[in-house]
C-alpha cells in the first residue's frame, strides 16, 4: 500500500511539472527591438577617418573595453591659455602621418602588462565611422604592437553600432560635413 501511495504522489508531481512547463512554453516571448535608424551593424574591424584630415586608420570595435585608445607617438606637453595641451603624431599603416594638438581632458592611470602604472592622456577626437560623425574621448597609448591603430570602446559604440564579430570592413568612412567648420556634431557624445 505504501508503494502505491508513493507511485501516485510521483505521478502527480510529474503531471504538475509537465503542465507548468507547457504553460510557460506557450507564453509569447518578446525580444527587445533595435531601432535600425539609430544603430548600424558593423564588423569587429573597420576603417575610420580622423577629422579634420584624411588619415584613415584600422579600428577594432571592442565593447569589452570602456574607453577608446589610439596609437600616438611623439607626445609633447604644453600649456595654452593656462590649460594642459599635448601635441602628438598619428601614423596609419601606410606611413602617412598627421600631427594633432588637443587639450587634455583627463589623465588615466593604467597598469601595464609588466605591472607598472603609467599615465595616459585622454583627448577628444572627431572620428568618422561608416557614415557617422562621432566625438570620442580617446586615451593615447603606444599601440605599435597591435594590428589596429585604434580601439573603439563601448562608450563610443553604445547607441551607435552593433558589432558583428563575423564581419570586417563593412563600410568606408564617408561622413557628411556638418556646419560651417566641417566638424562632426557633438550630439553623439555621451
Amino acid at each position: 500500500m505504501n508503494t502505491r501511495i508513493r507511485l501516485c504522489s510521483l505521478w502527480c508531481a510529474v503531471a504538475v511539472a509537465l503542465s507548468a512547463s507547457s504553460a510557460v512554453a506557450e507564453e509569447p516571448v518578446e525580444l527587445p527591438k533595435l531601432d535600425p535608424c539609430r544603430k548600424e551593424t558593423m564588423g569587429w574591424i573597420e576603417k575610420v577617418r580622423l577629422v579634420p584630415g584624411e588619415l584613415v586608420l584600422h579600428a577594432k570595435l571592442d565593447p569589452g573595453f570602456n574607453t577608446s585608445s589610439m596609437n600616438a607617438q611623439n607626445i609633447k606637453r604644453f600649456r595654452k591659455d593656462g590649460r594642459r595641451w599635448i601635441s602628438f603624431d598619428v601614423q596609419d599603416r601606410y606611413g602617412h602621418e598627421q600631427t594633432f594638438k588637443q587639450e587634455v581632458l583627463r589623465t588615466l592611470k593604467v597598469k601595464t602588462p609588466s605591472g607598472e602604472i603609467e599615465d595616459r592622456y585622454v583627448v577628444e577626437l572627431h572620428i568618422c565611422l561608416g557614415g557617422r560623425a562621432l566625438v570620442d574621448e580617446v586615451g593615447l597609448d603606444d599601440r605599435s604592437g597591435f594590428d589596429q591603430e585604434l580601439r573603439l570602446g563601448r562608450q563610443t559604440l553604445a547607441g551607435n553600432v552593433v558589432v558583428d564579430p563575423s564581419q570586417t570592413f563593412t563600410s568606408e568612412p564617408e561622413c557628411p560635413k556638418s556646419g560651417a567648420s566641417g566638424q562632426p556634431t557633438k550630439s553623439q557624445k555621451k
